[in-house]
Formats: structure tokens, C-alpha cells, sequence
């Protein structure tokens, strides 16, 4: 996913772990914290979405 734009790979991720069954909430802070770990920094990592 390194040529998707932030918002869109946050969104893939999180659809993918709410489909899994897991609760929004808890699949975006999964996502951000993940993707903060592996170095990706995008201001898209701190306003949810819609």
C-alpha cells in the first residue's frame, strides 16, 4: 500500500479489522498506533475520518 494516500490506507485497514469484527474504535487506534510504529507520519493519523 506504500502508493495509496494516508487517508485512503487508513480506511482499507480499518474496513478490513471491522469486517474481521472488530469495533471501529478500536480497529482505528490499532491502524494509527501500527502505522506510527512503522514510521509513517501523516497528519491523516490524528483526525478520524468520516
Amino acid at each position: 500500500m506504500s502508493g495509496v494516500d494516508e487517508t485512503a490506507k487508513i480506511r482499507r485497514l480499518v474496513g478490513a479489522l471491522a469486517r474481521k469484527g472488530y469495533a471501529e474504535g478500536l480497529a482505528y487506534r490499532v491502524v494509527r498506533d501500527e502505522l506510527r510504529s512503522a514510521g509513517d507520519e501523516a497528519s491523516a493519523l490524528d483526525e478520524p475520518w468520516s
